[in-house]
């Protein structure tokens, strides 16, 4: 088994009979005998499985889809995309019969490995390869609507911030990441006008990229310095895209040296728990049921090709577990302001529940218009979901990039 390959076999469980030990010396120990995995799965991870973010949350869906279904769960971490293609051929020559490619990074190759390999299912999180057309049929695409849950963070920032200054750090450029910005500060402008009675117009949001989804010193910039510059600049409250928990490592320390300041997590929820003198709340993906039923219909000769974009379990969507995507509200947002960001998200799911409404998203409303200008939505139109999927600039009114850039590492 090569370096790095993770087995779980959630299958070897040994059970000691209640009582057991009460029993006279020379009496056998009764056991169940273990059983074979039910099927073995593959997972590739872009970060490292305790990265308190994106990766750990997978692996934590990984985890728990192994038990539920009495599966074997190959994991490969710290993946680059170059290695793709090897990893994959070791998991199906070790019997993975689906493989779950965790990053938009791995699209491309995802592709190529799944049409070497058609006996094999392949769920691919992020991209859109099964929406143009593009994707051979053992392939799909699975995504959870994080829109959701970056309209709360935004919220929640705009009921926390002194002044309307809110920082926001982001991985690397794409129509994923500038979707996900926007509709943080889409939810800024909406709670700091309707809850705070301030100007929309008066939200200073200012994006921050890495240019990856994590720091790689040397090639990507350093999230710690990014984050450090928005407090500095006077941004009280910042909010992570990130994969990784440098925002909330540098909120917790100036906090510790005194200075009130506040974040947002991103990705999973126990870095929002670690950081509750800064920590507003987190917007959580939680892979664990998608991945079970994937699992349960491939069993059951059910699975067909799909491109998922999965919205939230509402009646779950203020704690971890069963939403594909929830939010949860962290220590230290203000007490005095919980009625207004409920009401907020009530309104969130009213406007989603609401057979009446097409599918789409609330916030995303005209006026809108892009960073240059251009008019994205009219007055009273709803934008396009896959408008909103494919994002061609930051909204107007946000400050930072639009489009990637010569990175300089740090």
């Amino acid at each position: 088994m090569r370096k790095g390959l993770f087995v779980l076999l959630c299958s070897l469980l040994f059970v000691l009979p209640v009582g057991a030990q009460d029993e006279p010396a020379g009496t056998e120990e009764a056991t169940e005998t273990p059983t074979s995995p039910s099927i073995v799965l593959g997972m590739l991870l872009v970060g490292p499985q305790d990265d308190q973010g994106w990766s750990q949350s997978h692996y934590e869906g990984g985890l728990l889809v192994a038990e539920e279904t009495n599966a074997e769960l190959l994991l490969e971490t710290n993946v680059l995309v170059e290695d793709v293609a090897g990893i994959v051929e070791e998991m199906v020559q070790d019997g993975a019969e689906i493989i779950f490619s965790t990053s938009e990074s791995f699209e491309e190759e995802a592709l190529a490995a799944a049409a070497a390999y058609p006996d094999v299912t392949f769920i691919q999180v992020a991209g859109d390869a099964t929406l143009t057309g593009n994707a051979p049929s053992n392939y799909s695409n699975l995504m959870a609507q994080m829109e959701w849950g970056k309209f709360a963070v935004g919220c929640a920032a705009a009921l926390t911030t002194e002044d309307g200054k809110i920082g926001y750090v982001g991985p690397l450029i794409n129509s994923e990441t500038r979707r996900l910005a926007a509709s943080a500060y889409l939810g800024a402008q909406y709670c700091y006008e309707n809850y705070r009675e301030r100007d929309a117009a008066d939200i200073d949001f200012r994006v921050e990229w890495v240019g990856f989804w994590f720091y790689i010193p040397g090639e990507t910039r350093n999230p710690s310095r990014l984050t450090l510059s928005l407090y500095d600049d006077g941004y009280d409250v910042v909010i992570s895209g990130i994969d990784t928990p440098e925002v909330l490592e540098v909120a917790n320390q100036l906090a510790e040296d005194g200075r009130e300041v506040y974040a947002a997590a991103y990705s999973n929820l126990e870095l929002c728990r670690e950081s509750t003198q800064v920590c507003i709340g987190s917007a959580i993906y939680s892979w664990g049921m998608p991945y079970i039923a994937v699992v349960q219909a491939v069993q059951a000769d059910e699975w067909e090709q799909t491109w998922d974009w999965m919205p939230p379990e509402w009646n779950r969507f203020g704690s971890q577990g069963v939403s594909p995507v929830s939010f949860v509200v962290g220590g230290a947002f203000p007490v005095g302001q919980r009625t207004r960001l409920r009401s907020f998200i009530f309104s969130l799911q009213d406007y989603a529940t609401n057979e009446l409404v097409p599918a789409s998203f609330p916030l995303w409303q005209g006026v809108i218009r892009l960073q240059d200008g251009t008019i994205f939505a009219n007055e009273d139109e709803l934008v396009n979901l896959l408008d909103v999927w494919y994002l061609p600039q930051l909204l107007e009114g946000m400050e930072g990039e639009s489009f990637p850039f010569q990175l300089e590492g740090e």
